[in-house]
Order: structure tokens, then sequence, then C-alpha cells
């Protein structure tokens, strides 16, 4: 195309925002907004079941997992923002920093679930999942590249299959997220389908019409803010004359990023949106009974 035409020099390298915090936090806020209304009835916000469960979840498998793929592959856990003999402090901070926004996150759910706001309290981790997923996609030639720090920077990702990144030669960082996938994932969805479920009255549940509501909030959240960013990035791209030198790296175009970004939005929907499907109801509870 003809904005493609004007930047086919070589992009520059730019730095990107790190997705660990996000994720952190919207779990932190998940395992509090699946908990529902329960927490209503701990006193303490941190000697209680749910947010002790939340803790060693994230202290016992996720940071650890974390440092491992910090320690084996350095360059891509950082995407590529810093060379690999970092300081002591890195990995220490990348820990705490990953304790912290889990904590934060359950936090900000519990506090809006206290105040009877159990809708804003999902839309909590949607929204930080929906970030997550966007910075991924927005930079998904850095999580796709298996490089070093010197061949990102030094312009190796413009040339580089994506499909390497599924058959590196050897033990990549694909297998490794693979292997790690049911220890890390699985506490996640086990609090997401079972916690609700596990509820002995039905106080604690959603009504039909909340469930509804709930369904209906995350459609219009993902539709609207996907939508608003198209439209945005679009116009940039069309006015701001460096815009596409500015988000080349993609190695596709000036659209290669936002196609990125539609894409791993809709890998959000596809791994998050059966869990509100199947969320039981007041009226199913009652019909168990």
């Amino acid at each position: 195309s003809q904005l493609n035409k004007r930047y086919e020099v070589l992009p520059e390298s730019h730095p990107m925002i790190q997705v660990d915090c996000f994720w952190c936090f919207a779990i932190g806020a998940s395992f509090a907004a699946f908990a529902g209304n329960r927490l209503k009835d701990e006193k303490n916000l941190y000697a209680n079941k749910y947010f002790t469960l939340m803790l060693l979840y994230i202290a016992l498998v996720f940071v650890p997992s974390g440092i491992y793929l910090l320690s084996s592959f350095p360059a891509w856990e950082t995407m590529y923002m810093m060379p690999t003999d970092f300081h002591p402090l890195i990995p220490t901070l990348f820990a705490a920093s990953n304790v912290i926004q889990a904590i934060f996150g359950f936090v900000s759910a519990w506090v809006l679930i206290r105040r009877d706001s159990q809708l804003s309290a999902h839309a909590v981790w949607i929204l930080s999942y929906f970030i997550m997923f966007a910075i991924l996609g927005f930079g998904y030639r850095r999580f796709l590249f298996t490089g070093s720090y010197t061949d990102w920077n030094s312009g190796l990702w413009v040339s580089h299959p994506i499909e390497k990144w599924f058959n590196p030669g050897g033990f990549g960082v694909f297998h490794a997220l693979l292997s790690m996938s049911p220890l890390n994932l699985g506490p996640i969805y086990y609090a997401m389908t079972m916690w609700p479920r596990e509820a002995k009255e039905d106080k604690d549940l959603f009504t039909e019409e909340q469930k509804k509501k709930l369904i209906s909030m995350f459609r219009k959240l993902i539709v609207g803010f996907v939508l608003g960013v198209c439209v945005v990035y679009i116009v940039l791209a069309w006015t701001i004359e460096d815009f596409c030198r500015v988000v080349y790296e993609s190695g596709t175009g000036c659209y290669g990023p936002l196609l990125g970004f539609i894409t791993s939005e809709l890998l959000f929907v596809v791994m998050s949106y059966w869990t509100l499907l199947i969320l039981p109801t007041q009226k199913i509870k009652a019909k168990r009974q």
C-alpha cells in the first residue's frame, strides 16, 4: 500500500510495556470476583480462604515459573528491553512486583464487592486481561521472536520466520510455556469455574438477570474497546507521517500490529468468555436443591 511504501527502510526497535504486571493484577482481581459475595462475610481481607489461595498460587506457581523463564530465556522474558547480564535486583524486583500487583488486583475487586458492585469487580479483571492481550498483540513480533537481545536490536527480527518460535530446534520458549500451562492455567480456571459452584447459599450467586448483565458487559467492553482502538490506530496511521515507521517493527507493514491486536483479543475471548456462560445462578442452584 501507499502507506507501507513510504517506509521501506529498516524500522527502529521501540520499548515494549511488560505484560506480567497486568496479568498478575488480572489474576488477583479474577480470584476475588469469582469468590463473589462470600468475601462480604470475611471480616479480614488478609485472613480468608480466597486471598490465601490466590497468594499461594502467585508465590508458589506463577512467580517461580516467571523466574524460570527469566533465567532460561532472559531476552524473551524482558521482551528484548535490556541486556541479559542485568543486575541481580532485576529478578528480585520482578518477583516482588508480581506478588504486589496480584494483591492490588484482589483488593480492588474486593472493595467493589463489599460495595455491592460485583459487575464492576468483574470489569476489573476483564479490562486488565484486555490490556495484557493488547500489549501481546501489538508486540507479537517480540513475543514470537527466538533470538537474543543483540539479534533483536540488530534488526534480525525483520526476517525472522514466526514458525521458528514453535520449532526452534531444541527446547525453546514455546515448549517451556506449553509444559507450564497446566500448572499455571489450572488454578486460574479452577477459581473461575469451581468457586462459584462451591457457594452454599443462594445469596452468594448471581441471579439469572445479573448473569445476563455480566455477559452483556463483557461483550460491550471487548467490542467497544477493540473498535475504539482500531479507529484510533487507523486515524493515526493516516494523519501522522511517522506513525507507520514507529509501528513498522511488525515486519508485515503498517497494519501488522493492528492485526496482531485483533487476533490476540479474539484469543482472550475464546479463553475467558465460556467461564461466564457456565456460571451457576440462584435459579439453577434452587432447582438442584
